[in-house]
């Protein structure tokens, strides 16, 4: 939000800023032959051309520290194994069962969490599906900065993972898609579905690369080349918060990993729909030899005083009732 316009140099934004209370950011254009916008928050960034827009160094109240890891071998200490069936063709298990199967592990330092890709599914198995996992964090947040470090997610026709936040009473408190990789869909799938009244602007394109609706095709760079963040450029989604969609749109949001299978959108992308996919997962393992996740770590940041994590070890089903 602009606190005010100066008019001036784009080398005197950064001074204008400092000397302004509560000015964190500014946006330097050549409105009446050149403006300084002073802004009190950093987002979004923005990129036209001809623009400048800098950010002042955080003092120590704006600095985010590490609040958790979520990493080997811990990590599932940290998760709750959900056995709620959102696709017909998902038999999501518990943590017993995963281990036994051997579907979930610690491989060289990394978490493992994979489908089963080795049964044949009997016709009057119930539920029908193939074994396969879903788990959310213990805490829940309100706030913070989430950094996920990935070696591998899984792919194979009839696959649908995703990484995810929500809150309970869906969707009353909302949900957050960060990445969701439906097979045969080579963009990644990124949401947000809340309850009435938040609306967002629809031309995005100065502040963030993706698109609203169907986005094309994106290579995925490789993250150690720019762990400078100041080198990262725009994000590819962002979502404005403020007057037009409050952050009590989203609340106390647990953390999910899980890999479904099948589901609505096989009629649309998968040759034979539904019912091919069905005698894909019931008979044909060996397609799900790469439906795994290989987790580096997944760490949370928080600001000083920002209301970050709880500890919050009820399961609740994604649906409007908690189980």
């Amino acid at each position: 939000m602009d606190l005010n316009g100066v008019v001036g140099k784009a080398s005197d934004c950064c001074q204008l800023c400092q000397n302004k209370r509560g000015c964190r950011a500014y946006t330097w254009d050549n409105t009446n032959g050149g403006t300084c916008w002073l802004k009190n928050d950093t987002q979004p960034l923005f990129n036209k051309p001809g623009s400048v827009t800098g950010i002042l160094r955080p003092d120590a109240n704006n600095t985010y520290s590490l609040n958790m890891s979520y990493a080997a071998p811990n990590f599932f200490e940290n998760f709750l194994f959900i056995d709620a069936e959102l696709t017909n063709m998902s038999f999501f298990v518990n943590e017993t069962p995963a281990w036994d199967l051997g579907i979930i592990g610690y491989k060289n330092g990394k978490v493992y969490m994979s489908v089963d890709n080795k049964s044949v599914i009997p016709e009057k198995q119930h539920p029908p599906g193939r074994h396969t996992l879903r788990i959310q964090s213990t805490y829940r947040y309100n706030s913070g900065l989430f950094i996920l470090s990935l070696d591998h997610m899984p792919t194979g026709r009839g696959t649908w993972p995703a990484f995810w936040t929500y809150g309970l009473y869906w969707p009353q408190n909302g949900e957050i898609d960060i990445l969701e990789g439906i097979y045969a869909l080579d963009a990644n799938q990124i949401h947000i579905h809340t309850r009435d009244s938040c609306l967002q602007y629809r031309n995005t394109s100065s502040y963030m690369t993706g698109e609203w609706g169907v986005v094309g095709d994106r290579q995925i760079f490789d993250c150690y080349e720019h762990s400078n963040t100041n080198t990262w450029g725009l994000p590819t989604a962002y979502y404005v918060i403020g007057p037009n969609c409050s952050p009590d749109h989203f609340n106390n949001h647990t953390l999910v990993f899980d890999t479904a299978l099948c589901g609505a959108w096989t009629d649309n992308y998968l040759p034979g729909g539904e019912a091919a996919c069905e005698d894909l997962v019931r008979n044909h393992p060996e397609e799900y030899d790469d439906a795994y996740w290989m987790i580096n770590y997944l760490k949370v940041f928080c600001k000083p005083g920002e209301p970050c994590g709880f500890y919050d070890p009820i399961p609740c089903c994604y649906n409007n009732s908690c189980c």
